[in-house]
């Protein structure tokens, strides 16, 4: 698998979060689900409408904060029960696939946990551009 090496702008999500482990993958599937239960998007100044997840607050490489939301406007103030995340300007791994999801960002981000990258462990998100292509950008040195 190839990635290319891409630079984003500072940007700010806003969604729910949960503290989560890769070895206990239902609470990252109870997120999705709440997610797409709670039509809290009506209360965003979305900036894009494509659905995003992001990887935040590392203990390791497996215990993590996740966000399921969207980008919003910088001036965005976080509705009860939301969180806010600005994800800083900086490199990224990017890899971008299509496929059935969730298995498709699954087998990616196993990939990705094989490889021999140089994690900042600060910020790593997925953008779901369609409900079958996600982007995977992970963040690096």
């Amino acid at each position: 698998m190839e990635y290319q090496v891409v630079s984003h702008d500072e940007f700010v999500l806003c969604g729910i979060t949960a503290r989560v482990s890769n070895s206990d993958p239902a609470k990252i599937g109870a997120l999705w689900q709440r997610f797409y239960a709670e039509p809290f998007v009506d209360a965003l100044d979305v900036e894009d409408g494509a659905v995003f997840s992001a990887y935040f607050d590392y203990e390791g490489a497996d215990v993590y904060t996740t966000l399921a939301g969207f980008r919003v406007a910088g001036s965005q103030v976080a509705p009860a029960g939301l969180t806010l995340l600005t994800i800083r300007a900086g490199k990224f791994a990017m890899v971008r696939r299509s496929g059935p999801m969730p298995e498709t960002v699954v087998k990616t981000w196993e990939q990705i946990w094989s490889w021999d990258l140089r994690r900042t462990f600060v910020a790593d998100f997925d953008r779901y551009a369609s409900p079958d292509t996600v982007e995977v950008n992970v963040g690096i040195e």
